[in-house]
């Protein structure tokens, strides 16, 4: 540099050197005090929470455990659980509560889809008519009967019901798609036939949608975003990262991380983008 005394000169290609390189990202000052969390492997059971009403005597659908040809059985008057009613395909069909049949919904010998519904029954005790968001509805809904908890006001807390589709609705109905305009289903969850229960008490019910052992997780405060995709901000030294994530099952306190992080990376706990 003409007219730059030497020692200048150098001091000022090393400030440009400098600035031309891309700084190392450091955590702010909130970061820094910020508490951090490890993602680390845990089991992680889903569970959707609904709320309902108790019904007396609610009717509900028996739906196909299969694909195929359907044979009924002679049945009448009041049915035991796990009773089979009927055949399709071979596949015995069994009631998964106690009560009559109220009507078949297929003819004998007629072809079914599987989860197609395939009788009407009265339960002999109290129900609780629930509605199903419409994104949670696949990992529940099957042949066979799921299992939820319920917590009752002004009665039993923690109390097994059996989940199954509600017969108010009908039977195409039941098979098509829940209402884009709810995006909700409405299901009835079977008490015990023994249950202490009053029709019309509001109730909570806790229904299991998935369940993982050791996955690595996070709690869901250190993540930002829903479904699918997520963000989280990985401290390392005293380098802070902005990582994209992948997101499985949730417990509603702990998030399963599918991809973007490892086992022992540190983590703030406060989500990104969350002052």
């Amino acid at each position: 540099m003409r007219g730059v005394p030497a020692a200048l000169a150098v001091i000022l290609a090393a400030a440009l050197a400098a600035c031309s390189q891309s700084p190392t990202p450091t955590p702010s000052a909130e970061e820094s005090s910020a508490p951090t969390v490890t993602a680390e492997l845990r089991d992680i059971t889903s569970v959707v929470v609904v709320s309902g009403d108790v019904l007396a005597n609610p009717h509900f659908l028996v739906n196909a455990p299969a694909e195929g040809s359907l044979a009924y059985s002679a049945r009448s008057g009041s049915i035991d659980a796990g009773t089979t009613i009927a055949t399709v395909g071979g596949t015995a069909v069994v009631t998964p509560a106690l009560g009559p049949i109220t009507q078949w919904l297929r003819l004998p010998s007629e072809r079914v889809a599987k989860n197609s519904p395939i009788a009407e029954m009265s339960y002999a005790g109290f129900g609780i008519a629930v509605s199903i968001p419409a994104q949670q509805l696949y990992r529940i809904y099957d042949a066979t009967a799921a299992t939820g908890k319920a917590n009752i006001t002004g009665g039993p807390s923690g109390i097994s019901c059996t989940l199954v589709a509600t017969a108010t609705a009908t039977a195409a109905e039941t098979e098509a798609p829940a209402s884009p305009d709810t995006g909700y289903r409405p299901s009835i969850c079977l008490l015990p036939i023994d249950a202490d229960v009053v029709a019309g008490l509001p109730s909570k019910v806790g229904i299991p949608t998935g369940a993982k052992s050791q996955v690595l997780s996070l709690p869901v405060t250190a993540v930002s975003g829903s479904a699918s995709q997520g963000e989280v901000t990985v401290i390392e030294g005293k380098k802070s990262t902005r990582v994209a994530v992948e997101l499985g099952i949730s417990d509603g306190a702990f998030v399963e991380i599918v991809s973007g992080l490892k086992a022992g990376d540190q983590v703030l706990a406060r989500a990104p983008g969350v002052v």
